[in-house]
Protein backbone atom coordinates (compact mmCIF):
# COMPACT_ATOMS: atom_id res chain seq x y z
CA UNK A 1 0.00 0.00 0.00
CA UNK A 2 2.63 2.32 0.85
CA UNK A 3 4.20 1.17 -2.76
CA UNK A 4 0.99 2.10 -4.32
CA UNK A 5 0.65 5.47 -2.46
CA UNK A 6 4.12 6.55 -3.05
CA UNK A 7 3.44 5.50 -7.03
CA UNK A 8 0.00 7.89 -6.91
CA UNK A 9 2.23 11.29 -5.44
CA UNK A 10 4.98 11.04 -8.42
CA UNK A 11 2.25 10.52 -11.48
CA UNK A 12 0.48 13.64 -9.95
CA UNK A 13 3.97 15.32 -10.17
CA UNK A 14 5.17 14.72 -13.32
CA UNK A 15 1.79 13.74 -14.61
CA UNK A 16 2.44 15.96 -17.86
CA UNK A 17 1.20 13.80 -21.02
CA UNK A 18 0.98 14.27 -24.67
CA UNK A 19 -2.19 15.46 -24.15
CA UNK A 20 -1.22 17.65 -21.80
CA UNK A 21 2.36 19.40 -22.57
CA UNK A 22 4.17 21.47 -20.37
CA UNK A 23 4.43 25.44 -21.77
CA UNK A 24 7.26 26.22 -23.03
CA UNK A 25 9.30 28.43 -26.02
CA UNK A 26 12.29 27.77 -27.86
CA UNK A 27 15.53 28.13 -26.48
CA UNK A 28 18.00 30.51 -27.79
CA UNK A 29 21.36 30.94 -27.86
CA UNK A 30 20.73 35.02 -26.53
CA UNK A 31 18.08 37.50 -26.52
CA UNK A 32 20.17 40.11 -28.95
CA UNK A 33 21.77 39.28 -32.13
CA UNK A 34 23.93 41.49 -34.14
CA UNK A 35 24.11 39.96 -38.15
CA UNK A 36 25.49 41.82 -40.90
CA UNK A 37 23.45 42.97 -43.83
CA UNK A 38 23.77 40.14 -46.52
CA UNK A 39 20.41 40.21 -48.73
CA UNK A 40 19.20 36.66 -48.75
CA UNK A 41 18.01 34.16 -46.35
CA UNK A 42 19.96 34.19 -42.56
CA UNK A 43 19.25 32.16 -39.80
CA UNK A 44 19.38 31.85 -35.83
CA UNK A 45 19.92 27.94 -33.96
CA UNK A 46 17.38 27.48 -30.95
CA UNK A 47 16.89 24.19 -29.43
CA UNK A 48 13.36 22.75 -29.11
CA UNK A 49 10.33 21.64 -31.01
CA UNK A 50 8.80 24.49 -33.40
CA UNK A 51 5.62 22.32 -34.32
CA UNK A 52 3.48 24.51 -31.71
CA UNK A 53 5.06 28.08 -31.45
CA UNK A 54 4.13 30.96 -33.21
CA UNK A 55 6.08 34.13 -33.97
CA UNK A 56 5.36 37.43 -34.10
CA UNK A 57 7.35 39.91 -36.35
CA UNK A 58 7.32 43.51 -34.52
CA UNK A 59 9.29 44.95 -37.42
CA UNK A 60 8.60 43.63 -40.79
CA UNK A 61 10.58 46.54 -42.37
CA UNK A 62 13.57 45.24 -40.89
CA UNK A 63 13.52 41.33 -41.25
CA UNK A 64 10.82 39.16 -42.92
CA UNK A 65 10.47 36.16 -41.15
CA UNK A 66 10.44 32.66 -43.77
CA UNK A 67 9.70 29.99 -41.07
CA UNK A 68 10.97 28.38 -37.34
CA UNK A 69 12.01 24.67 -38.19
CA UNK A 70 14.20 22.00 -38.05
CA UNK A 71 16.24 23.77 -35.14
CA UNK A 72 16.62 27.26 -36.83
CA UNK A 73 15.01 30.77 -37.06
CA UNK A 74 15.09 31.57 -40.93
CA UNK A 75 14.26 34.99 -41.95
CA UNK A 76 15.52 37.45 -45.02
CA UNK A 77 17.15 40.96 -44.05
CA UNK A 78 15.75 44.24 -45.80
CA UNK A 79 17.04 46.92 -44.23
CA UNK A 80 19.34 48.02 -41.64
CA UNK A 81 17.98 48.64 -38.11
CA UNK A 82 16.72 46.48 -35.28
CA UNK A 83 13.94 44.08 -35.75
CA UNK A 84 11.95 43.08 -32.30
CA UNK A 85 10.40 39.26 -32.51
CA UNK A 86 7.75 37.56 -30.46
CA UNK A 87 7.71 33.89 -29.88
CA UNK A 88 4.89 31.92 -28.06
CA UNK A 89 3.91 28.82 -26.97
CA UNK A 90 0.25 28.07 -29.16
CA UNK A 91 -0.71 26.12 -26.48
CA UNK A 92 0.69 27.79 -23.10
CA UNK A 93 1.51 31.16 -21.79
CA UNK A 94 4.86 30.61 -22.22
CA UNK A 95 6.99 33.49 -24.51
CA UNK A 96 10.10 34.85 -25.25
CA UNK A 97 11.32 38.19 -27.05
CA UNK A 98 14.52 38.12 -29.10
CA UNK A 99 15.89 41.25 -30.75
CA UNK A 100 17.96 41.15 -34.09
CA UNK A 101 20.23 44.19 -35.18
CA UNK A 102 20.86 44.29 -38.75
CA UNK A 103 24.19 46.16 -39.25
CA UNK A 104 26.73 46.99 -41.73
CA UNK A 105 28.69 44.19 -43.60
CA UNK A 106 32.52 43.88 -42.51
CA UNK A 107 35.31 41.53 -42.78
CA UNK A 108 37.41 40.46 -39.63
CA UNK A 109 41.02 39.91 -39.96
CA UNK A 110 43.17 38.58 -37.50
CA UNK A 111 46.56 39.94 -38.17
CA UNK A 112 49.68 37.87 -37.40
CA UNK A 113 53.33 39.32 -37.75
CA UNK A 114 55.92 38.16 -39.93
CA UNK A 115 57.59 35.08 -38.51
CA UNK A 116 59.33 36.08 -35.03
CA UNK A 117 58.55 39.60 -36.01
CA UNK A 118 56.93 41.52 -33.67
CA UNK A 119 55.18 45.03 -34.88
CA UNK A 120 54.69 47.44 -31.90
CA UNK A 121 51.77 48.17 -33.26
CA UNK A 122 50.36 45.20 -33.56
CA UNK A 123 51.61 43.52 -31.09
CA UNK A 124 51.20 39.70 -30.50
CA UNK A 125 48.30 39.65 -32.68
CA UNK A 126 44.85 41.96 -33.13
CA UNK A 127 41.42 41.31 -34.87
CA UNK A 128 41.00 44.03 -37.43
CA UNK A 129 37.13 44.87 -38.69
CA UNK A 130 36.73 46.70 -41.82
CA UNK A 131 32.93 47.96 -41.90
CA UNK A 132 31.32 48.13 -44.43
CA UNK A 133 29.66 52.03 -44.30
CA UNK A 134 30.65 55.54 -45.71
CA UNK A 135 33.51 56.40 -44.11
CA UNK A 136 35.20 52.94 -44.51
CA UNK A 137 35.49 52.36 -41.28
CA UNK A 138 38.40 49.90 -39.28
CA UNK A 139 38.61 49.17 -36.08
CA UNK A 140 41.51 47.35 -34.25
CA UNK A 141 40.87 45.13 -31.09
CA UNK A 142 43.77 43.27 -28.81
CA UNK A 143 43.34 39.42 -28.64
CA UNK A 144 40.80 40.15 -25.93
CA UNK A 145 38.85 42.35 -28.19
CA UNK A 146 39.63 45.96 -26.14
CA UNK A 147 39.56 48.84 -28.36
CA UNK A 148 42.98 49.59 -29.50
CA UNK A 149 43.13 51.96 -32.43
CA UNK A 150 39.66 52.99 -34.78
CA UNK A 151 40.29 54.61 -38.15
CA UNK A 152 40.06 54.31 -42.22
CA UNK A 153 40.51 52.02 -44.99
CA UNK A 154 41.18 52.08 -48.09
CA UNK A 155 41.54 49.37 -51.15
CA UNK A 156 43.02 50.53 -54.67
CA UNK A 157 44.19 49.28 -58.11
CA UNK A 158 47.33 50.82 -59.42
CA UNK A 159 49.64 49.76 -62.52
CA UNK A 160 48.21 46.66 -62.15
CA UNK A 161 49.27 46.47 -58.37
CA UNK A 162 46.54 45.74 -55.35
CA UNK A 163 46.95 47.71 -52.25
CA UNK A 164 45.31 48.39 -48.62
CA UNK A 165 45.70 51.16 -46.90
CA UNK A 166 44.79 51.63 -43.19
CA UNK A 167 44.70 55.67 -41.55
CA UNK A 168 45.09 55.13 -37.55
CA UNK A 169 45.17 58.00 -35.05
CA UNK A 170 48.79 57.41 -34.12
CA UNK A 171 49.90 55.60 -37.11
CA UNK A 172 49.22 54.80 -41.02
CA UNK A 173 49.77 51.74 -43.16
CA UNK A 174 50.35 51.26 -46.88
CA UNK A 175 50.39 47.76 -47.88
CA UNK A 176 50.94 45.67 -51.34
CA UNK A 177 48.48 42.61 -51.34
CA UNK A 178 49.22 41.85 -54.67
CA UNK A 179 50.46 38.47 -53.81
CA UNK A 180 47.29 37.44 -51.99
CA UNK A 181 45.53 34.48 -53.34
CA UNK A 182 43.09 35.28 -56.13
CA UNK A 183 39.87 34.53 -53.77
CA UNK A 184 40.81 37.46 -51.55
CA UNK A 185 40.96 39.58 -54.61
CA UNK A 186 37.87 38.84 -55.87
CA UNK A 187 36.14 38.18 -52.20
CA UNK A 188 36.86 41.48 -50.82
CA UNK A 189 35.14 43.51 -53.02
CA UNK A 190 32.08 41.80 -52.90
CA UNK A 191 32.01 41.97 -49.20
CA UNK A 192 32.95 45.61 -48.80
CA UNK A 193 30.81 46.81 -51.85
CA UNK A 194 33.12 48.55 -54.35
CA UNK A 195 35.04 47.25 -57.96
CA UNK A 196 38.86 47.17 -58.51
CA UNK A 197 37.92 48.50 -62.04
CA UNK A 198 35.11 48.36 -63.72
CA UNK A 199 36.26 45.17 -66.11
CA UNK A 200 37.46 43.54 -63.12
CA UNK A 201 35.83 40.27 -62.12
CA UNK A 202 33.49 40.06 -59.20
CA UNK A 203 32.38 37.36 -57.12
CA UNK A 204 28.88 37.43 -57.10
CA UNK A 205 28.46 35.18 -53.51
CA UNK A 206 29.51 34.84 -50.15
CA UNK A 207 30.27 30.88 -50.81
CA UNK A 208 34.20 31.99 -51.44
CA UNK A 209 35.40 33.57 -49.04
CA UNK A 210 38.67 34.86 -48.87
CA UNK A 211 41.09 33.06 -46.77
CA UNK A 212 43.71 35.63 -45.85
CA UNK A 213 45.68 38.52 -47.40
CA UNK A 214 49.78 38.40 -47.86
CA UNK A 215 50.03 42.19 -46.72
CA UNK A 216 54.03 43.53 -47.58
CA UNK A 217 54.36 47.23 -45.92
CA UNK A 218 55.65 49.17 -48.81
CA UNK A 219 58.43 51.54 -46.50
CA UNK A 220 59.69 48.22 -44.19
CA UNK A 221 59.36 45.93 -47.25
CA UNK A 222 58.04 42.96 -43.93
CA UNK A 223 55.31 40.68 -45.10
CA UNK A 224 52.05 40.56 -42.65
CA UNK A 225 49.36 37.86 -42.82
CA UNK A 226 45.75 39.19 -42.19
CA UNK A 227 44.08 35.90 -41.85
CA UNK A 228 40.33 36.04 -42.47
CA UNK A 229 37.67 35.06 -39.40
CA UNK A 230 34.92 34.70 -40.80
CA UNK A 231 33.23 33.14 -37.39
CA UNK A 232 34.74 35.96 -35.25
CA UNK A 233 31.65 38.60 -34.45
CA UNK A 234 32.20 42.25 -34.03
CA UNK A 235 31.53 43.38 -30.44
CA UNK A 236 28.33 44.22 -29.93
CA UNK A 237 26.74 48.19 -29.50
CA UNK A 238 29.88 49.75 -31.76
CA UNK A 239 28.13 49.80 -35.17
CA UNK A 240 24.62 51.83 -35.87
Amino acid sequence: MKYLYFLSLVLMVCGCTEDNPPSTVPCFEKEYYEMQLFYGLQRIAFNGSSDRFSIQNLNPDIIEISSIEDGYLKFTPLRKGTATLLVKDKLGDASTTIRIKMVDKYLCFYVRDHYTVQHPFYGTGSYMFLVNDEKRTAYLYDDSFNLKEKGTYAFELNNGRYYFSALYTKESFVYDITSSDRNVLLGIPYYLDFQWSEDAPRQSTREAAPDFMTAIDIETNITYNFVLRSSIEMPYHVLD
